[in-house]
Order: structure tokens, then sequence, then C-alpha cells
């Protein structure tokens, strides 16, 4: 599980950074496969991640000894919207709703969530 985890951080991180990673653990392309035929390529070296029309993509996949495997894809964020400390209300109005679950024993437990949240 750490070891998917770590790749997933890897990965994030390659987003952020535009660089496709070196692949790991594997020194020369499988003989097995024409590769002149094909778009995909192994990777001996970290390589620049150039920006395109569309949002770049990730897979991850993790397998692991006791028999659970996973797979995740991941996407590039959109770029970030810069909001003043205290933006207007027209300047809230275009951006999406977030929302912060609270909860509590009491409503005044739960008011006080919602003071700390805010002050955030």
């Amino acid at each position: 599980m750490a070891a998917g985890v770590a790749s997933v951080i890897k990965m994030v991180m390659a987003l952020n950074q535009s660089v496709l990673p070196k692949t790991l653990h594997a020194q020369e392309p499988s003989r097995k496969i024409d590769w002149s035929e094909q778009t995909v390529r192994l990777l001996d070296r970290a390589r620049p991640w150039p920006e395109t029309d569309r949002p770049r993509r990730a897979g991850v996949s993790s397998f692991g000894f006791s028999g659970t495997n996973a797979h995740l894809i991941l996407e590039q964020a959109p770029p970030a919207t810069q909001v003043a400390c205290h933006p207007t209300v027209a300047e809230l109005e275009g951006l999406p709703a977030i929302s912060f679950p609270l909860s509590a024993a009491c409503a005044k437990g739960l008011r006080a969530q919602a003071r700390q949240t805010i002050a955030l």
C-alpha cells in the first residue's frame, strides 16, 4: 500500500512540475513488442511533459502481495484562481461551491466548528 501511495505522490508531482518521470526497474524495452509501430515508449530518463489543449492525465497501478489491486487515473488540476483575502460576492459567484461537512454532539459545538472553519 505504501508503494501505491508513493506512486500517487510521484505522479501528482510530475503533473505539477510538467515532467514525465523515468520508467523504473526497466533497463530496455521488451523485444516482444514492435516499438516502431507504437506511440508508447519506455522512458529511459525524465522528459518534459508539454502542455497541450487537453489536461494531462496519468494512470497509477498498484498490485499488492495480498491480492489487493488498484488503479487510479489522475488529471491535471485547472489553473488556480486568484482570490483576494476578502473577496466580494461578485468575485465568488463564478467559483465552484465547496462542501465542508461538520459534525458535533450539540448545537453549541457545531457553531464552534463552523466558526473555526470560517476562520481558516
